[in-house]
């Protein structure tokens, strides 16, 4: 019964991210909640969590802040803006230069802060 439940509670989560009828941070921390409360995982098993995941934790964190400063700046719509006229609008170099570009981020980067 907890597992059905438990279930549901994700899949509602995922439909409320991926439709953004509710922010995604939102979303998470009420479904988290709503697990915590329904007896589905403990407080044990959630601060274990988090204590043994806490390095990516904090680089998510970082990287969604450093995100967020730089596309209040714009940045992210000026490189859009150049891969557009370099491609010319064409979709089949846009795919080859964004994967390019992408490979190139994770040789470097994480996966998680390239993505």
């Amino acid at each position: 019964m907890l597992l059905s439940l438990g279930i549901l509670i994700f899949v509602i989560v995922f439909y409320c991210i991926i439709t953004e009828k509710i922010a995604s941070a939102y979303a998470t921390m009420l479904g988290a909640l709503a697990m915590a409360f329904l007896g589905i995982v403990n407080e044990e098993e959630i601060l274990e969590t988090i204590h043994s995941r806490l390095e990516i934790l904090l680089l998510l964190i970082g990287m969604m802040i450093i995100v967020s400063l730089i596309s209040e700046t714009g940045v992210f719509q000026w490189f859009a803006i150049k891969v557009v006229k370099i491609v010319r609008g064409d979709p089949l170099k846009l795919l080859i230069l964004l994967s390019i570009v992408t490979a190139a981020c994770s040789a470097f980067l994480d996966n998680v802060t390239t993505i």
